[in-house]
């Protein structure tokens, strides 16, 4: 499986096994170029390569069209190793590399070959200065031992122009050693390329670093790497804090908002208040008009025309509600009532209230059959009731109708009633 493949199920699965098989493929470049720039400092060295796969968890994201990781990952190297030699450590580192190189580039007569082992700081420097494609294949090649058919693979050429890609790379770093006083071959200059990453990386570092740059990336803001990169060199510290005063600010500015959100609800909610206030005065004014308008009408006598109507108005009459139960039986507001108590008091109706009598309401219950509710639709129209409603769910076949022509002109070949059960004989 390519790098890029590895880092894109990192990012979009968050395989922390993909991410551990990243670290362990290229710890041993990484921390290669650590341990000679911080002079051999095993210790150092371990903390720089920690850092630089944290940087490599949180920036996943951007490096899944990136070819190979190798170049990026010696690049980071780099930066993180010259940001970790600080102080009098740094001077120290540099005073040896100055007299090791005065000591290389001016050979006693007895001693024309280069020192390659006192040479790997400069070949680092001048492995930074390639391009980003020159470096990549220097790295796949001589730091990861790689053969041109998976280098053609990773930088996506054919497998001649792979290895064309990596001589051209040679012999530009040939030439700069050239400038610089130091007469090597190409041959002499592979080999020592193919040394770079000779170091022996302690066995639990790549678990260790994997561990924490994974739980590094799962954090908002990348705030737990720079906490743990903070333990790692005192350069870190000037980081740490620069976010901490970026965190206050942001804290800050967030408060200040929600300040500001409140008191302007505040004064939305004072704005309601007030307008509640004059509402209540508003109603409070017009109450106390009304109750001095109740007053004087109360006080002030009232015509005798108007009491007079109002004493004898007549009042609506209460409906009857008469009830065709699913057994066939009658009730007359709720009451049970044989057949021939029913046509009496619908006859007496008209009588009891000549002129307004009471609507009549028929109600068919559930299972109510529908010649019993239309027989009672029938009488009471026969009683000379104007006002009847039907409230029933028994409709009538398309030959039957509501009321009978013998309802409106009753005749001697009259339909006869349908048999209705007494109430008292079914209780």
């Amino acid at each position: 499986m390519t790098d890029a493949e590895l880092l894109r199920r990192f990012v979009e699965d968050r395989s922390e096994a993909a991410f551990t098989e990243l670290v362990q493929r290229h710890i041993g470049l990484v921390y290669s170029c650590a341990l000679r720039h911080v002079g051999g400092d095993a210790q150092l060295a371990e903390d720089v390569t920690q850092q630089v796969f944290c940087d490599l968890a949180r920036k996943a994201s951007l490096l899944l069209t990136r070819p190979a990781l190798s170049g990026w990952l010696y690049v980071g190297a780099h930066h993180a190793a010259a940001a970790v030699v600080r102080t009098e450590r740094r001077r120290k580192v540099r005073e040896e590399y100055a007299t090791t190189m005065e000591t290389i580039l001016h050979p006693s007569p007895s001693n024309s070959e280069p020192d390659w082992t006192r040479l790997r700081p400069l070949l680092d420097e001048l492995i930074l200065e390639l391009e980003s494609t020159d470096r990549d294949a220097v790295m796949l090649r001589f730091f990861e031992k790689r053969p041109f058919a998976e280098i053609a693979t990773a930088l996506r050429l054919t497998e001649d122009a792979a290895r064309k890609r990596t001589e051209r790379a040679v012999e530009k770093l040939r030439a700069r050693l050239a400038e610089r006083g130091v007469t090597s071959g190409t041959s002499a200059l592979a080999f020592a390329l193919a040394g770079q990453a000779a170091a022996t990386v302690p066995a639990a570092l790549a678990g260790q670093v994997a561990g924490v740059a994974f739980a590094t990336a799962g954090t908002s803001g990348s705030l737990l790497a720079t906490l743990a990169g903070a333990l790692l060199s005192d350069a870190t510290a000037v980081v740490v804090t620069l976010l901490a005063a970026a965190g206050l600010i942001a804290w800050q500015h967030q408060a200040t908002a929600t300040l500001r959100a409140e008191l302007a609800g505040r004064q939305n909610l004072s704005a309601e208040i007030q307008s509640l206030q004059r509402a209540n005065l508003q109603l409070a004014k017009r109450l106390a008009e009304a109750e001095d308008l109740q007053r004087a009408l109360a006080t002030s006598p009232a015509p005798r025309a108007a009491v007079i109507a109002a004493t004898t108005a007549p009042r609506p009459a209460t409906p009857v509600n008469l009830t065709v139960t699913a057994q066939g039986t009658l009730q007359w507001n709720g009451e049970p009532v044989t057949l021939a108590d029913f046509t009496a008091r619908l006859a007496a109706l008209p009588r009891q209230h000549p002129g307004r009598e009471p609507p009549v309401i028929v109600h068919g219950i559930h299972g109510a059959g529908f010649g019993a509710v239309s027989y009672a639709v029938e009488q009471a129209s026969r009683a000379g009731i104007r006002n009847i409603v039907i409230d029933s769910t028994a409709t009538p076949s398309p030959a039957d109708n509501w009321i009978t022509p013998a309802a409106t002109a009753p005749g001697p070949n009259e339909v006869p009633p349908p048999t209705i059960p007494d109430p008292k004989a079914h209780p």
